[in-house]
């Protein structure tokens, strides 16, 4: 299994069937591509369902979340079907992978002790790079651009440190891969993610923790042959993990 792109996402343009979310922080607050807006879920169990266009779903994900201290558990379902679920522990980005099929319907079930907030909630299909190609990452949970201020008294003695969490840069590279795969989904994936931004999960399989929610931090990247018939390209992106 390769590493997979979601980048289309059947929920913006779906109907809100359930949303039993916090007043103000309505589900259509995680749908709008932004992190400074938020769905908000108080404690307990609460359920926000979707539904749209017959559509081939492969992910669901949450995006960049404050689940407070004691976290949360979410079950994912599409069709239906329960395709998977997570707790919690920290405020990480999360995306479920599974066998493409169709569906109309997706939902998620919070469940926690305290109020829960997500910028972005996501269900759609995925871009997959083939299993044996190249694909270039740094990790981002190794890269932090956070802004860390000391501050002193007149006398020099510290009197606190202040940290301004920043999106987490670092590039994805795919290298050497036959000319067929972009041009099967390079024009999904520039249309996308050029709107909105998107999901990364570089190994399904080994690290199914590590998805990054991200968006282009420069233009986007220029497909380029490296062989007679194959093409490389470097995308520079940002965001949470």
């Amino acid at each position: 299994m390769g590493a997979k792109f979601g980048v289309e996402n059947f929920l913006r343009a779906a109907t809100i069937t359930t949303d039993q979310s916090i007043s103000g922080f309505g589900a259509a607050n995680a749908l709008d591509g932004r992190t400074s807006t938020h769905a908000g879920y108080a404690a307990g169990t609460r359920t926000v369902s979707f539904s749209f266009a017959s559509g081939g779903v492969g992910y669901i994900a949450v995006g960049k979340n404050n689940f407070g201290d004691s976290g949360a558990t979410v079950s994912v379902y599409s069709g239906g079907v329960l395709r998977g679920s997570h707790t919690f522990t920290k405020n990480q980005v999360y995306m479920w992978t599974f066998a493409q099929t169709a569906a109309t319907t997706c939902s998620f079930v919070i469940s926690g002790s305290s109020d829960s907030f997500v910028c972005d909630l996501a269900c759609g299909s995925v871009i997959e790079t083939p299993k044996l190609m190249q694909v270039g990452f740094e990790p981002p949970r190794f890269s932090d651009d956070d802004e860390i201020l000391a501050n002193y008294t007149m006398g020099s003695e510290l009197n606190g440190i202040s940290v301004r969490a920043k999106p987490k840069k670092t590039s994805i590279e795919l290298r050497d891969f036959h000319y067929s795969w972009f041009d099967d989904n390079w024009d999904l994936f520039m249309r996308k993610s050029k709107n909105y931004p998107f999901y990364f999960l570089f190994s399904p399989v080994d690290r199914p923790h590590d998805a990054f929610y991200c968006w282009h931090s420069k233009s986007l990247g220029s497909v380029k042959y490296s062989k007679r018939t194959y093409q490389s390209v470097t995308l520079n992106v940002e965001g949470f993990t």
